[in-house]
């Protein structure tokens, strides 16, 4: 879902000026423990099981005092089969939908439809690169008996595309591992469920062709089995698997390297992972759900890469998405509710200061973050 690394093209952008403007803000909100003067910030929500999105500003335009504001959910526009949601410079966001991929603006409008690739997608899983150059979505339509893979720039041009062979044998648990895909550069890994337990990954990268790119068909490597992996994310440039015994980066192959646990992760299972930073901090994010499996705890857990244990943030029941965001706070999203944390806070001294945004919200999938 949503990372806050930015493209090294848009450093010197206006809307990376003040992004950086807003971090600043927060992080001197958080070494006071105050909000007084919280920057404006808007969050964009994918609702009703992906069918109605939406925004709520977080604080108020005018710069008044944000202790009294009430944070108001805009009108939700329909959509069609939404998946996720991304930022790509502050100013626009990606939609990915289940028939195709588009960019809106901060108001919500259509900016621009991406390109059809060589065949009809039914797009089921995404990720975004950390830089935000590059978007890789996995197509599986029900009728079609192949899984295929498309890498596209934030323009909406195809990079490349790629068949992953026969789709897995649908398993009829609960407990199945998902298929899972993260992309670093112009690179992108798929985990997906192996027939008789655990989970398979394939690998797909650029073959330098100099055909168009609408042709341009990715190098693959064959499915090799591991461990059940439940979801991927990037700690800055590495991606990491979560698994039912801790959290692994991956081999440059796309394997979970096994001998190499998170230790301050722990020896525990995390059914999602997310990856984003805090200024100039990589922070990773791991959540069990229990509606999957029983005995184990529902704390959001955060790791900043470099100390001994990670903390707690809190404990959730039916979390769907996060956002670091660059006003210094960590937005979460559970089915029903959107609640802030003060991430430079909580990260200094375990106090992260919840506030309670929008309740009553309905099956609500994904959100992210721009600038109003």
């Amino acid at each position: 879902m949503s990372q806050t690394a930015f493209s090294s093209s848009l450093r010197q952008s206006p809307a990376l000026k003040l992004l950086g403007a807003l971090l600043v803000a927060g992080t001197l909100s958080g070494c006071t423990g105050t909000e007084e003067t919280a920057p404006a910030l808007r969050l964009a929500l994918l609702l009703a099981g992906g069918t109605q999105l939406a925004t709520v500003d977080t604080a108020p335009a005018d710069g008044s005092a944000a202790t009294t504001y009430t944070p108001t959910l805009s009108t939700p526009l329909d959509v069609a089969q939404g998946r996720d949601l991304y930022t790509v410079t502050g100013r626009t966001l990606l939609l990915v939908r289940q028939d195709a991929a588009e960019s809106r603006d901060v108001t919500l409008k259509p900016v621009n439809v991406f390109a059809a690739p060589p065949f009809t997608p039914c797009w089921q899983q995404s990720a975004f690169n950390p830089a935000r150059t590059r978007l890789a979505v996995l197509s599986q339509c029900p009728n079609d008996a192949v899984q295929r893979l498309a890498l596209y720039d934030t323009a909406g041009t195809v990079i490349w595309t790629a068949s992953l062979g026969t789709a897995p044998v649908t398993v009829n648990t609960v407990d199945a591992p998902p298929v899972r895909v993260a992309v670093v550069g112009d690179v992108a890994v798929v985990s997906r469920p192996a027939l008789g337990g655990g989970s398979e990954v394939i690998r797909a990268a650029p073959n330098q062709s100099t055909a168009p790119a609408f042709a341009r068909v990715a190098v693959t490597s064959a499915p090799e089995r591991t461990v059940a992996i439940r979801d991927l994310a990037l700690l800055g440039t590495v991606i990491h698997a979560a698994t039912d015994s801790g959290v692994y980066p991956l081999l440059d192959t796309g394997l979970p390297d096994l001998t190499r646990p998170v230790a301050a992760l722990g020896e525990r299972r995390y059914d999602r992972l997310w990856g984003g930073n805090l200024g100039t901090r990589n922070l990773l994010l791991g959540w069990r759900d229990n509606a999957l499996s029983t005995g184990g705890d529902q704390y959001l857990r955060v790791w900043d890469g470099t100390s001994a244990t990670a903390q707690n943030v809190t404990y959730l029941n039916d979390l769907r998405d996060l956002t670091l965001a660059p006003d210094g706070n960590l937005y979460v999203l559970s089915r029903t509710a959107l609640t802030r944390y003060d991430a430079v806070l909580g990260l200094q001294n375990g106090n992260w200061q919840p506030r309670s945004l929008l309740n009553n919200l309905g099956d609500a999938r994904a959100l992210t973050w721009l600038i109003p």
